[in-house]
């Protein structure tokens, strides 16, 4: 048992859901991949007057690049999303951590001091 008769909590705990969250997170990097590359695939490129080498390659240029600023758009976004989810799950993961946040807000809500580490 734990502090003040609270069961302790170990990694075995926590693994099993971690590894699923990460395993959802591998999945959706993948999708995000495949889907970028799908939308990228049907992209059509149609003009009226025949173009130069030079014109198709600088729109080509262009095209690869807003599909690369996009993929990168969007994993940002997802290591933003696991980073916040890490920062909020920590103090729960291990109960020790719970347990501190407990009885600092506890002491904080009943005017107590406290030092700080």
């Amino acid at each position: 048992t734990g502090f003040y008769g609270w069961a302790a909590m170990d990694w075995d705990g926590f693994k099993d859901t971690h590894f699923r969250f990460l395993s959802t997170l591998c999945q959706l990097a993948n999708k995000t991949v495949t889907d970028a590359i799908q939308r990228f695939g049907i992209q059509s490129f149609i003009t009226l007057n025949v173009t130069t080498e030079t014109s198709f390659n600088i729109q080509l240029h262009i095209i690869v690049n807003q599909f690369a600023q996009s993929l990168i758009t969007n994993f940002d976004l997802l290591i933003q999303t696991v980073q916040l989810l890490t920062q909020t799950d920590q103090p729960y993961t291990i109960y020790y951590n719970a347990l501190l946040f407990y009885l600092e807000t506890q002491e904080e809500i009943n005017g107590a001091q406290y030092a700080r580490v």
